[in-house]
């Protein structure tokens, strides 16, 4: 297992995967970002003083992209059936 529920019962926490200080982090791409008050939020760092920590964005499992590409072939297969 990856993740377990926190003591509080109030969310899901990584086993393995920190926040990274905020120094290390890359300019102007869209990244995971702590703010000082303990919200994430998703977009840009360019140097801002509220947040404290930040983290790569997770990617999709490769099983989730095979059935999005598995469903937009069949859709093409069905629009040809109809031609």
């Amino acid at each position: 297992m990856t993740h377990h529920i926190n003591t509080d019962h109030t969310a899901v926490v990584s086993d393995f995967y920190t926040w990274q200080p905020i120094n290390t982090c890359p300019r102007k791409l869209k990244v995971l970002l702590l703010t000082d008050g303990g919200s994430c939020v998703v977009g840009p760092y360019d140097g801002q003083s509220w947040f404290t920590h930040w983290a790569p964005l997770p990617r999709r499992s490769v099983i989730n992209n095979l059935v999005v590409e598995h469903i937009a072939r069949m859709k093409i297969l069905d629009e040809l059936k109809e031609d």
